[in-house]
């Protein structure tokens, strides 16, 4: 199994083992965004991850490995307190992850791409906001 899988699949582990303050079940998935807007309900969605590779030495190799949590739920963009909720789940799943080590890899850093994407709201009543982290994978060549 590849490290970006097995990394992947603990932070889906340490995400569905933590009560936040809304309710939801993280699932890895290679999903079409086109349809996002057809999907119902509050969604913590962890993407393909993106793997950058660098030799560290003639014996190892590093993986920085970038991870995309997508958080997304139909609302009404004009409620602040159907959004707020939302914004304060975000920070508080991006938080979680600070100084925490999984899956073999070293987390680095956590960056929270959009609190809200505003167009996204107004056009189609959809909240979308995005986690990446940043986890740094040492192995050795065989």
């Amino acid at each position: 199994m590849s490290r970006a899988t097995v990394l992947g699949d603990a932070i889906i582990a340490y995400l569905n083992g933590h009560e936040f303050s809304k309710a939801f079940v993280a699932e890895r998935k290679y999903i079409d965004t086109s349809n996002l807007k057809d999907i119902k309900g509050l969604n913590v969605i962890l993407l393909t991850p993106r793997v950058s590779q660098d030799v560290i030495s003639r014996i190892g190799n590093v993986d920085m490995i970038y991870i995309s949590i997508l958080v997304w739920d139909h609302v009404d963009g004009k409620d602040n307190a159907k959004v707020d909720p939302l914004v304060d789940l975000t920070e508080e799943i991006a938080d979680h992850f600070r100084d925490n080590d999984l899956g073999g890899g070293k987390w680095e850093s956590t960056e929270v791409l959009n609190n809200y994407d505003l167009d996204s709201m107004m056009g189609s009543g959809m909240f979308a906001s995005a986690i990446q982290l940043v986890y740094r994978v040492v192995w050795k060549n065989v």
